[in-house]
């Protein structure tokens, strides 16, 4: 093989295995800049009004009590990182609680279906997550008809704003969940039986409003392994001595 067509060779193959590394496909970008939800959602209970750039979310006294929508739900959507900003209105005491679902494979009203849920409290409300108190972030696994069972719980509250945009980050890759608010990680949890595919959710709970103003899901490719790394290494390093050995014979 002459020098050039190796070189070539080598470059392509570098190149190939750096972007299968580095290159993330976007499931679900949306800024909620129009005036009404895009084809990819669906009100599952509640309501949900767009304007200005958010989503405002929230369910109804005496009736449906809390508002969600849903995207990719039942979808293969697998490895993904799950960003959304929120901002919580908060009802007559100030209180709020945002809540967040991914990997939803079923959502049916009432939070009943087969997904992860993530809740966050302000410390003033006296329920919390499951009812431990105020100041909670907890992670749920709800499967159909079982109960839900606590994964994770955080306390203290991680400082949420009211009225302002507060930044939520969920890396879920196979059975390894991570959360980060506000670029402060407070979930990192191993779930034995986990839910392994599924879209993700928005919601409010009774008569708080929860605004969101973006909402991205990007897919988390395989992470080559080890001697994909060393085939790249030698690559690149075989380049680099072929090419230092033309310069030489050059001069």
């Amino acid at each position: 093989m002459q020098f050039q067509e190796m070189q070539k060779t080598i470059f392509s193959v570098s190149c190939l295995l750096l972007m299968n590394s580095a290159n993330a496909a976007v499931l679900l970008d949306d800024n909620f800049n129009g005036t009404s939800l895009s084809p990819e959602w669906h009100i599952e209970q509640g309501f949900a009004e767009v304007s200005s750039g958010y989503v405002d979310i929230f369910g109804s006294t005496g009736g449906s009590r809390d508002g969600w929508i849903v995207a990719g739900e039942g979808s293969s959507w697998s490895n993904y990182h799950f960003s959304t900003h929120f901002i919580a209105d908060g009802g007559g005491d100030n209180w709020f609680r945002g809540e967040i679902a991914f990997r939803v494979q079923d959502f049916h009203p009432t939070t009943n279906g087969n997904f992860y849920r993530l809740m966050i409290d302000t410390p003033i409300w006296g329920g919390g997550p499951g009812n431990n108190g105020g100041g909670t972030v907890a992670l749920v696994h709800r499967a159909t008809d079982i109960p839900m069972n606590d994964l994770e719980k955080v306390s203290p509250f991680p400082g949420v704003i009211a009225n302002q945009d507060n930044v939520v980050d969920i890396w879920a890759i196979g059975n390894h969940i991570q959360v980060a608010i506000n670029g402060t990680q407070l979930i990192d949890v191993i779930d034995p039986n986990p839910i392994l595919t599924g879209g993700v959710a928005l919601g409010a709970i009774w008569e708080s409003h929860v605004r969101y103003d973006y909402a991205l899901v990007e897919d988390i490719p395989p992470i080559p392994e080890p001697k994909t790394y060393a085939m790249l290494l030698i690559g690149l390093g075989l380049l680099g001595f072929m090419t230092h050995r033309r310069k030489e014979i050059a001069v």
